[in-house]
């Protein structure tokens, strides 16, 4: 009777089966949407061997649209796909298999999966191979040249992070000869409609000329469309350096356009380069614009009640009257409290530069050196920061014009340093 019951299983199995218009009905259905009314013909179909029913019922359980996602089933599916052929499952079940997810990570596998996969010139097995290759997680190692040759595969077939990639990739001349010109027209166009990724790399290329020769203009206005876009804080980084430069644009911008890139705060390198850029405004390497925006003025204040490097930022903007009122005796006690809190090294460099740029007292010179020596004493560090003090010192040193001079802010430092920072007034 057994072979009785597997007939009419079979039997039911086959008339439950959806024909293709119902199959059709179905996908139309789930690309609009509607995931939950797909599901039950997609469902049948795919239980019935149907390759494409079994992927999209694997995309459905692996991206949650049938409620939580469910990786160990959503890798069944695409499996039972994969087997039969299915480029797009191969590629799926590949990502699931290289870092184990709902499944036992098996690179090995995956590997082999994408490399089918692309050979049936799935686009985005093009992409995840141009990545792994890249990256040198592939089992051959890193290889740029396959990278290159991927990603060109993948934006040929319609990823536009391929295209861009592969773009960068001739720009700079990485896996391959370097060929600014072919990368061009494959920005412009990604460029063109809305990539803000490509209109940073665009507005880069046009500061170096596709041909040699930079165009400021039309890197200034890609960065610009970059950022009007996507609030990109690499675009508004881009933005203040160059206005920063006085390169055809106010360098009052700067600190507008640094701002922004903070306030931004993504990418998040971008956005802290920005920062440091924004409070190096306030520390007087940089012209301070004419104009202040009292948004920047509030943020540095706020940043000042929890951080030290805005706090020292604060400290030189009163110093000089940079961007709040111009308060050089606050300026300073607020530097020589840090320093004598914790010996802060910083605090002492921005003392020194401080009495030289003010030079508002009769012995400026010998408290600027004075400043400078301490921070030279108690600086540890072997960095860029131990040569600026050097630097300073020297300059320091060159301004004091007699032995008398030399003996003052001799006797001053060694007076500061013996009562720990109190007597440095």
């Amino acid at each position: 009777m057994g072979w009785i019951v597997m007939l009419a299983a079979a039997l039911t199995l086959g008339s439950a089966a959806p024909d293709e218009d119902e199959m059709a009905k179905a996908i139309a259905a789930y690309e609009a949407g509607d995931a939950h009314g797909a599901e039950p013909v997609m469902r049948a179909q795919a239980e019935a061997g149907q390759a494409e029913a079994q992927f999209l019922l694997g995309r459905m359980l692996a991206r949650g649209e049938l409620g939580e996602p469910d990786l160990a089933q959503a890798a069944r599916w695409y499996r039972a796909a994969a087997d039969q052929g299915e480029a797009r499952a191969m590629n799926n079940l590949a990502v699931l298999l290289w870092d184990g997810q709902g499944v036992e990570m098996d690179r090995a596998e995956a590997e082999r999966l994408y490399h089918a996969a692309a050979e049936q010139g799935q686009a985005q097995a093009h992409h995840n191979l141009a990545l792994r290759y890249q990256s040198g997680e592939i089992s051959t190692g890193e290889d740029m040249e396959a990278a290159r040759r991927y990603f060109r595969a993948a934006g040929e077939a319609g990823i536009a992070a391929a295209e861009r990639e592969y773009a960068r990739m001739l720009i700079v001349g990485q896996g391959g000869e370097r060929d600014r010109q072919a990368a061009y027209p494959i920005l412009l166009r990604l460029a063109g409609d809305g990539d803000v990724e490509s209109m940073i790399f665009l507005s880069a290329l046009y500061g170096i000329g596709p041909d040699g020769a930079p165009d400021r203009e039309q890197e200034r206005i890609w960065m610009t469309r970059a950022w009007e876009a996507g609030r990109d804080a690499r675009a508004a980084y881009s933005l203040g350096v160059n206005a920063r430069s006085g390169e055809g644009m106010d360098p009052d911008a700067s600190a507008q356009w640094f701002f922004r890139a903070v306030q931004s705060g993504a990418p998040a390198d971008s956005a802290n380069q920005a920062r440091s850029a924004l409070l190096s405004v306030f520390r007087g390497r940089w012209r301070e614009p004419d104009v202040w925006d009292p948004e920047i003025i509030a943020w540095l204040e706020a940043e000042a009640e929890r951080e030290r490097d805005a706090q020292i930022a604060l400290a030189r903007a009163y110093g000089a009257g940079r961007g709040v009122g111009h308060d050089e005796a606050r300026g300073r006690a607020m530097l020589i409290e840090m320093a004598q809190a914790d010996g802060d090294t910083r605090a002492m460099y921005q003392l020194g530069a401080l009495y030289a740029e003010q030079q508002s007292v009769e012995d400026w010179r010998e408290r600027s050196w004075m400043w400078f020596e301490l921070a030279r004493r108690n600086d540890h560090s072997e960095s860029v920061f131990s040569r600026s003090v050097s630097l300073a010192l020297r300059r320091a040193e060159s301004r004091l014009e007699s032995g008398a001079q030399h003996a003052r802010a001799r006797e001053l430092a060694e007076a500061c340093a013996h009562s720990q920072f109190a007597r440095c007034e």
